[in-house]
């Protein structure tokens, strides 16, 4: 209004055209501040919002670190029952195993032993199969006395 009036007026005092070009500056210059005060809480507000999403994401990604640190731990303590369940079994039957072995010798021993006292009954047993043979052969014997003979070895051999 007074800028108006101002172009109307041409008898305005030197003063008041100071008065009123100055405070035209004045306002302007308080319009520039209001603005750039304005530019300033916008920027403010963004980096305000800015840093609270990343503050967020930073929240977030620290709890996903220590769920994936809880979810690794409870894999680690997995691995690590499956491990020594593994070393049991393996205990159990690397004993089974010598067991087994032990069994097997004594087995083995055993056999060894009944055939070593098996074999002068079978060579006994095999010579007087011969010898009935024979004795049949020749006549000299019966059905029922080659029958008693056989009878009589096999009940030396047992």
């Amino acid at each position: 209004q007074a800028l108006a009036w101002l172009a109307r007026s041409p008898e305005a005092s030197p003063l008041q055209r100071d008065f009123i070009q100055t405070s035209q500056i004045e306002e302007e210059r308080r319009a520039q501040e209001a603005r750039e005060a304005m530019r300033r809480v916008r920027r403010l507000r963004q980096s305000t919002a800015a840093l609270a999403f990343v503050g967020v994401i930073a929240a977030v990604l620290v709890v996903f670190a220590l769920r994936q640190a809880q979810s690794a731990e409870a894999s680690r303590q997995t691995a690590e029952e499956s491990r020594n369940e593994a070393q049991t079994q393996i205990a159990l039957a690397e004993a089974a195993q010598r067991t087994s072995q032990a069994q097997l010798a004594i087995v083995d021993t055993q056999v060894a032993q009944r055939n070593a006292a098996l074999t002068p009954v079978q060579q006994t047993l095999n010579a007087a199969v011969i010898q009935a043979t024979s004795n049949a052969a020749t006549a000299q014997y019966s059905g029922t006395e080659i029958a008693a003979e056989l009878e009589q070895l096999s009940s030396v051999s047992t």
